[in-house]
This record gives structure tokens, C-alpha cells and sequence, in this order.
């Protein structure tokens, strides 16, 4: 074998293992965004605007940790939002309006959202409704019902109390929410990529009659992670209303659909059955980072949608692409 042959042969190889590397793709397109980026605007990667990006960051990526969990077992979430507005309130009322300890208003105002994603997943199971028509009925239902509650006013909450500052406060000058979200991030892969629920998850997304035929309980899978986003959409809500110090009714318009984006940005099918934990805490950075170079730009706020569009169609092929090379 001449010295040409073995250098392309070598050369291959590694190509090989770096496409075995299932989020290689999104990687790519971080480094390729943040290299653009950092040329349209130097301000980009200063340590004023990084902190701007990881202080704003913790109450999407927190959710879209949850719906790539969702999404890979097959389902979809449209309620999130809703929850990430409902849920809060209800905390917050409870604290200010009767006087319940914070901690336990919170607690109150978590099981509140794992309530909410327990009743998408009977619906959605045992009723046989499509996720979608669930949680888009429920998403309506949730919202009415905290514009009900709210009669379109806020709910004050004392940014100062203790609970406030432990999930939205400053260690050392950096957000403790970013911290929280890597540690749900960690706590999630580790489900993920390292239980028997997490790989029947998968299982379940990407083959419900196998799943079935292997004795997977299916249903069980769905509804879990159905309560899995609810509770985590609540605390994303809670940690919102622990940062502004009040309540709103129309907090999470459209997250939901932002979720969605940074769970497929980061490389989830919405066929369910693929995806990573990793990819979405980089899909969820992207669109913080687009939505950051746009106001750093001064260009108008309406261009963020269409940015997003473009990267998450860029995002899908390149996911496409690399999963055909690495077949």
C-alpha cells in the first residue's frame, strides 16, 4: 500500500470516528454561528454580553430539555407555555395572597405543572387523541385560565426572599439559574443515556409496535414524560417570576414553539426516537445567541423569527446529511 493510499486511508478513519459522534452536527453549527457572529458584531463574545445570553437562557433551555424527552418517545407538547405562565401564578398567589411559605408554594405551584402534563398523557393515551390536539386544547384551556385568574393584572413576588435568590440569584457574580439548568441537563442525560426508562424512551419513539412486543410499557413511558416537561415547565416559570419579581398572565407566548426549535436544532427528529440532551442545551444557546446578535445589531426584533426558521432548516440538513455519511 503506497504512503498515499495509507494517508487517505488514515484520513477516513478518522472522518469515521468523528461522524460516530452523534452531535457532531450541531457542533459544527455553533462554532460556524458564533465564528459569524463574533465577526458581525465584536461585542458578541464579551464577558457583559455572555452574561446577558447565560442569565436569559436557564427558562427555555430548561423546558427544551424536556420536550427532547417528549419528542424522542413520540409526542409533542404545545402546552408548555401555558403552564409556564399558570403554574407560577398559581405559585405566587398562594405565597402572596394566602400567605403560604414560598418553598411549599413553590412545591405547590410544581405539582401544579406535573398535574397539567399528567392529564396531556391520559388524554393522549388512554383517549387515543394525537398529542398535538391535546395539548393545543389544553394550551388554550391554561391560558384562558390564568387571564381568568390574573383579570390581565400581574402577581407581585418579593424577589428577595431566600427561594428567589436560589434559583435566581448571583454566585460569585454568575446566575445560579444556569446552574440549575446544567444540573436538570446533566440529571436528564444521565436518564437518558444511562437508564432502562431512558432507553425505553427511545424504544418507544422509534418503534411502538416492537415496544409493545417487548413488553415496554408504553403508556407509562408517554405519561412520565408528559409530567416530566409539565414539572419542568413550571419551574422554568417559577424561576421567570423569581427574576422579574412578578407574575404575567402572558408570559411563554410562543415558547412553546421555541422549544420545539431548539430540540430540533440541536439534532431530536420529530419522528421521534433520536435525539440528545446535549444537543438541545446547544439548540436552546443558538436561539438565544441569534435573538442576542440581532438586538446587538440593531436590526429590527421581527428578523429573530426568520433567522430561526433559516437555522432550523439549516440545522435539519446538516443533521440529515451527517446521519447519512455516518450509515
Amino acid at each position: 500500500m503506497s504512503k498515499v493510499q495509507k494517508k487517505t486511508k488514515h484520513r477516513t478513519g478518522n472522518l469515521k470516528k468523528v461522524l460516530r459522534y452523534k452531535d457532531i452536527s450541531i457542533v459544527i453549527i455553533t462554532i460556524a454561528l458564533f465564528t459569524i457572529f463574533t465577526l458581525v458584531n465584536k461585542k458578541f463574545l464579551t464577558k457583559e454580553n455572555l452574561f446577558i445570553i447565560v442569565k436569559t437562557t436557564p427558562e427555555l433551555g430548561i423546558i427544551a430539555i424536556g420536550m427532547t424527552m417528549l419528542i424522542i418517545s413520540g409526542e409533542f407538547d404545545l402546552s408548555v407555555g401555558s403552564t409556564f405562565a399558570f403554574a407560577p401564578f398559581i405559585m405566587a398567589s398562594l405565597s402572596e395572597r394566602m400567605g403560604l411559605h414560598p418553598v411549599f408554594a413553590l412545591i405547590m405551584g410544581i405539582i401544579v405543572g406535573v398535574g397539567i402534563g399528567f392529564i396531556n398523557g391520559i388524554i393522549t393515551t388512554k383517549v387515543g387523541i394525537p398529542s398535538f390536539i391535546t395539548t393545543l386544547g389544553t394550551m388554550m384551556a391554561w391560558r384562558g385560565a390564568v387571564l381568568l385568574a390574573s383579570a390581565g393584572f400581574p402577581q407581585a413576588f418579593q424577589r428577595d426572599l431566600p427561594v428567589a435568590r436560589l434559583f435566581a440569584g448571583r454566585l460569585s457574580g454568575f446566575p445560579v439559574q444556569f446552574i440549575w439548568f446544567i444540573v436538570f441537563a446533566i440529571i436528564m442525560w444521565i436518564i437518558l443515556e444511562n437508564t432502562r426508562f431512558g432507553n425505553w424512551t427511545y424504544v418507544t419513539g422509534g418503534n411502538r409496535n416492537a415496544s409493545v412486543a417487548l413488553g415496554i410499557p408504553v403508556d407509562r413511558v408517554k405519561i412520565i414524560n408528559f409530567m416530566i416537561i409539565g414539572g419542568l415547565a413550571a419551574l422554568a416559570g417559577s424561576i421567570q417570576v423569581f427574576r422579574m419579581g412578578s407574575a404575567y398572565s402572558n408570559a411563554g407566548l410562543g415558547m412553546e414553539l421555541q422549544a420545539i426549535g431548539a430540540t430540533v436544532i440541536g439534532g431530536t427528529m420529530l419522528t421521534g426516537g433520536s435525539g440528545t440532551i446535549i444537543g438541545t442545551i446547544m439548540g436552546t444557546i443558538i436561539i438565544f445567541s441569534v435573538e442576542n446578535i440581532i438586538i446587538l445589531s440593531g436590526a429590527p426584533a421581527f428578523w429573530f423569527r426568520t433567522f430561526v426558521g433559516v437555522i432550523i432548516i439549516v440545522a435539519v440538513s446538516a443533521h440529515v446529511l451527517i446521519q447519512g455519511r455516518r450509515d
